[in-house]
């Protein structure tokens, strides 16, 4: 009777966790509402260019990146353009400013930008990004 209810235990156990890992990631089923409303062309590494509505990170309109030990929020507003690029397993995004100026960040690796295009949602993880242009 133990080994039965031992067995039971794993056997469900196994089934939970492979329920757990068996979802379906590849839909992009919701792209919360941005805080402010930015459209941009997005090009990726494999050339693709997309237009992008409700363009954001999870409804930011800030780009969260590193300058040495400094921390800073960029604001779309004042963004033209982004250059990405992975070096030494990081990404780092040299960004053209509205002003005329241009400087060069790190990023997080596991940053996301998500929005809308006219055939669906999207959601491109930032090592994967060529080119933001505002």
């Amino acid at each position: 009777m133990k080994n039965q209810v031992k067995l039971f235990f794993v056997l469900s156990l196994t089934f939970f966790l492979y329920a757990m890992g068996a979802s379906n990631n590849l839909i992009v089923e919701k792209i919360p509402q941005p805080d402010r409303e930015f459209q941009v062309k997005l090009s990726d590494v494999d050339g693709n260019i997309i237009k992008v509505k409700s363009f954001s990170i999870d409804g930011l309109t800030y780009l969260p990146v590193k300058l040495g030990k400094t921390e800073l929020s960029l604001d779309f507003a004042k963004i033209k353009k982004m250059l990405f690029y992975v070096q030494n397993n990081q990404v780092k995004v040299n960004v053209f400013f509205k002003d005329g100026s241009n400087n060069l960040f790190n990023l997080k690796k596991d940053l996301f930008f998500v929005g809308k295009t006219k055939w669906g949602n999207l959601k491109i993880e930032a090592k994967y990004v060529k080119e933001i242009e505002f």
